[in-house]
């Protein structure tokens, strides 16, 4: 017999997921990955991983523990460009669960994401004229008057979640979407979609 699966429950706790994240993003909570303390993922330590093709960032590999290291040092409060401190740190996290380690990893990456501007911001027909950085310094420099090496350094989630404030604000019909409430009303809808075909 097939499993019931309470999708009330689930968008619930979706919608709660969602709620506690974005607060959280403002309460100067650092994530906790392993249980140790890192840094929340910001623009310039977002480029540094995209660099190198982290596959925390770019997906569609299993990360190896080196990458796995890699990511969690680009985050880790105590990060430097010296090798030996890295080498003192990889020592340090070496004894950490790998799989599980990994899941808090991708976890905190799709939490970073959540908010994300979706698609191409309709310039699909277009070609692309700046980077998706020069965008967001230009969006929130403009707003708020702040310096670029300030929005550099903000937190992802915090710029993802001004940017959808400032969409609404300049347009208030203009489609957001909430990506885990969002998965788990369609995870819903295709159960009834299946039940009606059968």
């Amino acid at each position: 017999m097939a499993e019931s699966i309470d999708y009330g429950a689930r968008i619930g706790e979706a919608l709660a997921r969602e709620k506690n994240a974005r607060d959280a993003a403002w309460a100067d909570v650092r994530p906790r990955i392993g249980g140790r303390e890192f840094l929340p993922l910001t623009i310039r330590n977002y480029l540094a991983l995209d660099a190198v093709d982290s596959p925390f960032i770019r997906g569609g590999t299993v990360p190896t523990p080196e990458q796995l290291c890699q990511f969690l040092w680009v985050i880790a409060p105590e990060f430097s460009p010296d090798s030996g401190a890295m080498l003192n740190f990889a020592k340090a996290i070496g004894g950490l669960p790998f799989e599980a380690t990994v899941k808090e990893c991708f976890e905190l990456v799709e939490v970073t994401f959540m908010d994300a501007p979706q698609g191409d911001g309709g310039n699909a027909s277009g070609p692309s004229f700046v980077s998706w950085v020069a965008s967001i310094v230009d969006a929130l420099g403009s707003e708020y008057g702040w310096k670029p090496f300030e929005i550099l350094d903000m937190p992802l989630r915090q710029i993802f979640q001004l940017l959808r404030a400032i969409r609404r604000r300049h347009d208030p019909k203009a489609m957001l979407f909430n990506t885990l409430s969002d998965r788990a009303r369609l995870a819903w809808l295709a159960s009834l979609n299946q039940k009606d075909a059968a």
